[in-house]
């Protein structure tokens, strides 16, 4: 606190002015013995106001106030008081604030007041009030129900699943028309908008029905059933063993590999089993794809998956190893091939731009990884073909041989990464060339490599490979073997 004196001074004696204030004109000002400074507060602060702008948040901004006093040590900050509580919830230097972590729904008062740099405060702005905006009161729509159709005698389990378009809380069961809270089961998985659950112990023969109920996190339930039906088909009916044995075996049309995985819209998927193409499927719009192989028998085997692009790009192997059961299907689930991606320019000059792209699946994140003396980390979003490009400011590379990688994300799904590409950043700007030369394994050169090269390297399988033998030896060992059908399924076009 402040203690003031008014005082006239006489030679030596201090008189109180109040006893000659009509006959001397002269006075001091004391704060504890000291020159008081600035004792005047700031202007109120004017025209305040709130917005609200989401369920949680409220914006505010008003006026500058100004600092009258003497001397002037100027407006320090401002102090947000809410509905008319006496402690400020939050100081600022600035003319605005934004006030967070608000209920849904709710009205909120606010007054604005200023202080300088003597801590003198203004009185509290006229108030303004506004209410949060609220989480809509509707129930969730289901859609993408999975799985469908029937799977192959032996499977044993399966993941269901379902998406809504509001955050929920999904629960299912086995009777129609059964109310959300009466539903015995929940999903493993729920509470944001992809919902899942694992089922085990399917048996053969039987047609699975659920019937699936979402609430949504204002506790208004879906009123109507939706349904995700498949079925798993019955044991193949097996025949007698040969040699007049009583081993019986199952026929070689048993499915007894399932892969499924997402790629790119509407691309070839190709599976090679121990480095040989055995399978391939096309992706769906959403680029989601299922392979189905017969016929492999028992024993551990090294699978690969890849895909082509629009452009015609391929992506890299993805490679896994898995030990199969005969009778049993193994369903080997969530495989992400990694985005593709290409180069315009093999060198760039430092400073112009290089084009980065390629595709993925589709409303992706792809992360771009520049390896250099700093390597450069940074994201580019596929639009809804999974097609993505990237331009880099080459400004941030030194002169010399750089590499370039792309992974994809989308919600908890990770790929592994793509190829590696190499480019220079020099003085000059030169494309990458086009593939001119042949295709490699298209032996009868007509611009495919299909089952007709297929064919002509396997007649060369374990025959001497002489002169006259078209260049089967891929990776030129000498001898043709599995790592060179490897290599030629990887140039497979179909």
């Amino acid at each position: 606190m402040k203690k003031l004196a008014s005082l006239i001074i006489i030679a030596a004696v201090l008189i109180p002015l109040s006893l000659y204030a009509n006959s001397f004109n002269l006075t001091l000002t004391f704060c504890n013995g000291l020159d008081c400074g600035d004792v005047t507060a700031p202007s109120t602060p004017t025209n305040l106001e709130a917005e609200a702008v989401s369920t949680s948040q409220i914006n505010l901004s008003w006026d500058a106030s100004i600092d009258p006093g003497f001397p002037a040590l100027g407006i320090l900050g401002y102090k947000i008081y809410r509905n008319g509580g006496g402690t400020e919830v939050a100081t600022t230097t600035g003319l605005s604030y934004s006030d967070t972590g608000l209920a849904d729904g709710t009205l909120y008062t606010y007054t604005v007041s200023a202080f300088d740099g003597a801590y003198n405060e203004s009185a509290q702005s006229s108030s303004v009030s506004t209410t949060t905006l609220s989480v809509p009161s509707v129930a969730p729509n289901a859609s993408n129900g999975s799985p469908s159709g029937t799977f192959a005698a032996g499977t044993t389990e399966t993941t269901l699943s379902l998406a809504t378009d509001i955050a929920a809380t999904c629960k299912y069961g086995t009777v129609a028309d059964t109310a959300y809270a009466a539903l015995p089961n929940t999903f493993s998985t729920t509470g944001g908008t992809a919902h899942s659950k694992l089922l085990s112990g399917l048996a053969n023969g039987v047609t699975y029905t659920y019937y699936v109920r979402c609430q949504s996190t204002t506790n208004v339930a879906m009123t109507s059933d939706y349904t995700i039906s498949f079925a798993v088909a019955s044991a193949p009916v097996r025949v007698p063993g040969g040699g007049g044995g009583d081993k019986d075996e199952l026929p070689l049309s048993q499915v007894n590999v399932i892969v499924r995985g997402i790629a790119y819209p509407g691309s070839t998927i190709n599976l090679l089993k121990d480095g040989l193409a055995v399978a391939s499927t096309q992706a769906g719009p959403d680029a989601n794809f299922e392979i189905q192989l017969s016929g492999v028998g028992s024993g551990t085997f090294t699978f690969s998956v890849w895909a082509m692009d629009s452009q015609g790009v391929r992506s890299t192997l993805y490679p896994f190893t898995v030990t199969l059961t005969s009778g049993v299907t193994t369903v080997i689930g969530g495989v992400f091939i990694p985005p593709t991606v290409s180069l315009d320019l093999s060198t760039v000059k430092r400073g112009d731009p290089l084009r980065v792209l390629g595709q993925t699946v589709p409303n992706a994140t792809v992360s771009l990884i520049f390896h250099s003396d700093t390597e450069i980390i940074d994201q580019v979003a596929a639009d809804a073909r999974g097609v993505w490009n990237y331009v880099l400011d080459t400004l941030k590379l030194e002169y010399g041989d750089h590499t370039a990688q792309a992974r994809a994300a989308k919600a908890t799904d990770i790929s592994t990464l793509s190829k590696t590409l190499s480019f220079k950043v020099g003085t000059v700007n030169i494309p990458v060339k086009k593939e001119t030369s042949a295709l490699i394994g298209d032996y009868n050169a007509d611009k495919k490599v299909d089952l007709v090269d297929f064919s002509i390297m396997l007649y060369w399988y374990k025959r001497p490979l002489a002169t006259t033998a078209p260049p089967v030896d891929l990776n030129r060992d000498g001898k043709l073997d599995l790592v060179d059908f490897s290599i030629f399924a990887y140039h497979w076009t179909g």
